[in-house]
């Protein structure tokens, strides 16, 4: 979708097009930091729904101020904001479920998880593509997330859970076991 839109609607070349899309990630590792940190600062939750907000702010932004090839300057503001927003939803979402799963399902819960994300990851490409169809307008296919995200968002917020983390074992230490021989 995003390559589509800077060649078609901002006249980027392909190449250039790439970089972009490089960029987007190395931000994304960034965000996935970022965001980790600010999980532990104010919750990995509510980081989670700052995640959300930041997007649908970058699909406003994108629908708001990349109109055509006189606006690729905007570029250098929307891609770095977008990569870091993806990396602190898509890390943080698994480390929230996570946090939320009981001791012993944790095959069970993740298998739901896995099967959830690939058998739905669809329906956000199926609404793009019908929203583009009918408006034929990549930016509004964009905007179109926002009927994902906003719910998302609305969800993360009313959920409080209490950060649950796996009980480790004591350390043993090295004299013991080599007196024990």
């Amino acid at each position: 979708m995003a390559t589509t839109f800077f060649t078609n609607n901002l006249g980027i070349a392909n190449g250039s097009a790439g970089v972009i899309l490089c960029c987007a990630i190395l931000f994304g590792a960034i965000g996935a930091f970022l965001y980790a940190w600010m999980g532990s600062q104010i919750g990995y939750g509510r980081a989670l729904a700052v995640s959300y907000f930041q997007w649908i702010i970058t699909l406003l932004l994108t629908y708001s101020l990349l109109h055509g090839p006189k606006d690729v300057g905007w570029m250098f503001l929307i891609v770095p904001i977008l990569g870091l927003c993806f990396g602190g939803s898509l890390t943080l979402a698994r480390s929230v479920y996570a946090s939320m799963i009981e001791p012993g399902t944790e095959a069970e819960m993740f298998g739901m998880f896995n099967f959830c994300q690939c058998s739905l990851g669809w329906a956000a490409i199926l609404l793009f593509t019908f929203v583009n169809e009918a408006t034929n307008c990549l930016r509004t296919g964009f905007l179109s997330q926002i009927v994902f995200l906003l719910p998302a968002l609305i969800l993360q917020l009313s959920i409080e859970f209490e950060w649950k983390m796996p009980k480790q074992q004591p350390a043993v230490a090295l004299d013991s076991v080599a007196e024990s021989r």
